[in-house]
């Protein structure tokens, strides 16, 4: 078990194994079953807790199997890799070597590219650093191998300096791949055909001193899309998933222009360059109208069930994967199954579907929902024709607008206008309700029929607006605000009341009335100005733990925020944090919301001009999304916040490549 394990997961495992206990009198597959499913949510599994609580597990191989592959399976987010998880496995539990390897074969066959075996060459063993490549002269060649970066099924992959390229003083990094596959496919020629900044540059290929094959591609260094989502413990931010799929969508959508369709879409496959993805590994791809290959080849986790039954190649095999990147960045789980008879069982299927996107995360939309189950048709007739088009949905989708393919009922379609265009529709919202209230108040003074017949038609009016009750109601509160404050208010105070009463509407309709702190800096400034000395004021009063001191208090430290002042805002965020746990429950949503806020004000409180200001924002980010991803709904604020953080991550980065 782990050296850092919480109370809570301890008390999680003791509960997982007094129900393997429990159970041990199961047949082999409902006892397998339940080992599976109870281990979904924990980590830190030992082999030996198996063994103690199901001594006969020896003797029921499929329930072996069972608590091996979950065993494995922890491991692996712990070690980063399946194959270093199984060698730790083995050296625990040596007597149990066999059913580890055959475990090992399985879980790597999910997302292996190629179910049949190759006939390979004999790779001879290379000292490194060693030369390979044409002669550059003096006596050298090409490239320089220095490193092993790993690898797969079909080779190995160096990390190499291109001499020719790398004049004194500066290195160019290149990957060259080393296979040990006999055939004619030629990976560099069909990936140098495409040229986009969401796909792996392919340099040069030549042949080896032993007949190997070796191929030259640019070096990217930022590790891959798996990482990426392996580096996330909870839910993954969706309209981060959606930018990820669409700039892999486009440089699909470009090899599929050149004629070419990749095959072998899957995490490892997808290279991150600084947070950009590049799609890399042609090796198996084919060009478009050709006939069906002899062998399969694609992942069995995002194969598509036409590449699965060896059809003839279709540019809809890619976008099956997408769909499936997609859905396994949403969910963590892999579209066509977890094990590999699950796997193959549903695709040799003549009909099926992938269970639906909300199933697994039911805070998502019926939209995202769509695009996604489009693209995993099981039916090719019913899937998106191309990348190109399933790009295009994410674009409208992250847009929110409408799918122009799907009927979408009218209140909808407001309320994704509303999202659209907040303060254009807070602003009418107003201006209708203090039009109406006005219009009240004249037809108040006249006690003849026609005031009647006003009123009458004012109430047809409200009739007509009734798929805004809700706004409508939240805007005559603040119509009833600003007439309060005109009418009631010392002259001296209106300002700050003014201020309150703007507060007021964003807090009720999630949508800034004049604008955000970068394009009205002068009204935030006042906002925190008031706030302050509202809170000076309360200090000499002695009222400052007041909930009226308390909540302005609160609001100044998301207005803080809002100005990226964060060091300021910690301060405040401290000081009252401790107060609101004293008044409120544990659970509390506003709690979650407090701590997401100050994890947005450590971002911001970085030193720009720290060597690794850059890094530090980053892990902020990330702390801030975890976080964010617990409140369901996410509040406005929250989401501006994360939306404000990543634009200055990402000029950050371009600012760091110039």
């Amino acid at each position: 078990m782990g050296k850092r394990v919480s109370p809570d997961h301890i008390a999680a495992l003791q509960r997982y194994e007094a129900r393997l206990v429990e159970g041990r009198w199961l047949a082999d597959d409902p006892l397998s079953d339940l080992i599976v499913d109870g281990a979904r949510d924990l980590h830190d599994l030992e082999l030996s807790m198996f063994v103690q609580a199901l001594p006969e597990i020896t003797e029921r191989e499929i329930v072996l199997d069972a608590a091996i592959e979950v065993c494995l399976n922890s491991r692996r987010s712990r070690c980063g890799s399946l194959q270093r998880a199984a060698d730790e496995l083995v050296s625990g539990y040596p007597e149990f070597t066999s059913q580890i390897q055959t475990a090992l074969r399985l879980g790597t066959s999910m997302l292996s590219t190629s179910e049949v075996g190759k006939k390979l060459i004999d790779l001879h063993y290379l000292n490194l650093p060693t030369d390979v490549g044409p002669d550059v002269g003096q006596g050298r060649k090409r490239y320089s191998l220095q490193q092993c970066l790993g690898s797969g099924s079909e080779g190995v992959v160096y990390l190499a300096l291109d001499l020719a390229f790398s004049p004194p003083g500066h290195q160019t990094w290149v990957a060259v791949k080393r296979t040990h596959v006999q055939g004619t496919r030629d990976e560099a020629v069909k990936a140098r055909r495409v040229n986009h900044p969401n796909v792996v540059r392919a340099i040069d290929s030549f042949r080896g001193d032993f007949g190997e094959m070796f191929y030259v591609f640019e070096h990217v260094h930022g590790g891959t899309l798996e990482d990426v989502r392996n580096a996330i413990s909870g839910r993954f931010d969706a309209r981060q998933a959606c930018d990820l799929i669409m700039a892999i969508g486009r440089g699909v959508q470009a090899a599929h222009a050149e004629g070419l369709i990749h095959r072998d879409i899957k995490p490892s496959n997808i290279l991150m360059a600084n947070g950009v993805p590049k799609v890399a590994d042609f090796g198996v791809s084919q060009r478009a109208k050709t006939e069906a290959p002899q062998e399969r080849v694609g992942s069995l986790a995002f194969t598509s069930p036409q590449q699965f039954r060896n059809a003839p190649p279709s540019l809809q095999d890619d976008v099956y994967s997408l769909g499936g990147l997609l859905y396994w960045l949403l969910t963590g789980l892999f579209p066509n199954g977890q094990r590999t008879p699950d796997a193959t069982s549903f695709l040799a299927s003549t009909d099926g579907s992938v269970p639906p996107l909300r199933q697994r995360r039911p805070d998502l939309d019926d939209d995202l929902e769509s695009i996604c189950g489009r693209a995993l048709a099981f039916d090719p007739g019913e899937r998106y024709r191309s990348a190109d088009a399933l790009v295009g949905d994410l674009e409208r989708w992250l847009a929110r607008l409408p799918l122009d393919w799907k009927l979408v009922p009218l209140r909808r379609q407001l309320r994704l206008s509303i999202q659209r265009h907040p303060s254009l529709w807070g602003f009418a919202c107003v201006a209708a309700i203090i039009g109406a209230l006005g219009f009240i108040m004249v037809t108040q003074k006249l006690s003849n029929a026609e005031a009647r017949r006003l009123q009458a038609e004012l109430h047809a009016a409200n009739i007509e607006f009734s798929d805004l009750k809700e706004k409508t109601g939240r805007a005559t509160a603040v119509g009833n605000m600003f007439l309060n404050t005109l009418q009631h208010g010392r002259p001296d105070s209106v300002p700050a009341n003014w201020i309150h009463a703007t507060t007021f509407f964003e807090a009720a309709t999630g949508s800034p009335l004049f604008g955000d702190a970068r394009s009205n800096q002068v009204l935030w400034d006042k906002r925190i100005d008031v706030a302050l000395e509202h809170l000076a004021i309360a200090d000499a009063a002695g009222t400052r733990d007041s909930l009226e001191s308390l909540l302005m208090e609160s609001s100044l430290s998301v207005w803080l925020i809002r100005a990226e002042r964060g060091n300021e805002a910690l301060k405040h965020i401290d000081r009252i944090t401790p107060i609101w746990r004293s008044m409120l429950k544990p659970d509390d949503a506003w709690l979650k919301e407090l701590e997401t806020y100050r994890a947005g004000a450590e971002f911001f409180a970085v030193d720009p001009n720290a060597i690794n200001a850059l890094e530090q924002r980053k892990l902020k980010l990330a702390q801030t999304q975890s976080l964010a991803a617990t409140l369901v709904p996410m509040p406005k604020p929250i989401d501006l916040l994360l939306v404000r953080q990543r634009t200055m991550i990402r000029d950050a980065e371009r600012a760091a490549k110039k």
